[in-house]
């Protein structure tokens, strides 16, 4: 059902949806939670995930894993809260799930959209230090740097991927 009210934009709905579980006290597996919150985010109902994810977890109608985390942090990237990024990457750590490619990628993406480019390349070189730099990366600091009007650092960022991915 959620998966069709966001493809068809019925974000009304959705909303209500989202409420109906909560209040159902319906029991889901991460798997469930995480597909659920990436259907609101993708209509951009980032406060209802947000409260989805909350109340099914304080209510112990699922225990979150590393997925679920990611599809919270994937709806949070998209409305630039960095704040919200930064307490659910924090909230991920401590109960143990350690953030992958996936997980930074994302972090990367919400500061690249809210403009905090010394964080973002902080993150970059968290993800480069790791050997997980690749072209979906390198392409959203290009992108990014492009559309604030930083062509030279874009240009130099795109001169320095055949060193960065061990190519001559």
């Amino acid at each position: 059902m959620a998966s069709c009210l966001s493809h068809a934009r019925q974000n009304a709905p959705l909303s209500l949806l989202s409420k109906e579980v909560v209040n159902s006290r319906c029991a889901m597996s991460p798997g469930a939670l995480g597909f659920f919150i990436r259907c609101l985010g993708s209509t951009g109902l980032v406060e209802e995930a947000n409260f989805l994810f909350d109340q099914v977890k304080m209510m112990g109608l699922c225990v979150p894993n590393s997925y679920t985390y990611n599809c919270l942090l994937e709806a949070i990237s998209k409305s630039a809260s960095i704040d919200l990024v930064q307490m659910r990457l924090k909230e991920m750590c401590d109960s143990g799930w350690a953030p992958d490619k996936y997980t930074l990628t994302l972090v990367l993406q919400a500061y690249c959209n809210a403009r905090k480019f010394d964080k973002a390349l902080s993150v970059f070189n968290e993800i480069y230090g790791r050997g997980w730099a690749d072209g979906h990366v390198m392409s959203i600091l290009v992108l990014t740097f492009s559309k604030c009007s930083e062509v030279d650092k874009a240009f130099e960022l795109i001169e320095r991927m055949p060193s960065i991915f061990g190519m001559k």
